[in-house]
């Protein structure tokens, strides 16, 4: 059974959260609960931001993190798509 990484897990949770912002105190706890040290899931999330998998912003001396959607996750939720579903969704009720 493998194990899932620390960086996964904090992508998982922001995208589930998804357009809300999360303050990095909340963050560490959330990394505590999986059994990691807060400095810890700081670091990781400093990482994913660097890495543009996470917006990183600071509010009055304090940061906060949210996921940063793929290019895919934007396309999926066009315009176009969102009517085709809405359409399909109609002829099936």
């Amino acid at each position: 059974m493998s194990k899932i990484s620390l960086k996964t897990k904090i992508t998982i949770h922001l995208k589930g959260i998804y357009p809300h912002w999360l303050h990095s105190g909340e963050l560490e706890r959330f990394g505590m609960a999986e059994g990691q040290k807060g400095e810890t899931t700081g670091r990781r999330a400093r990482e994913l931001a660097a890495k543009r998998v996470l917006e990183k912003r600071e509010v009055n001396g304090s940061v906060e993190y949210r996921w940063l959607p793929t290019q895919e996750f934007i396309s999926a939720r066009s315009p176009e798509k969102v009517l085709e579903l809405r359409k399909l969704t109609t002829k099936l009720l």
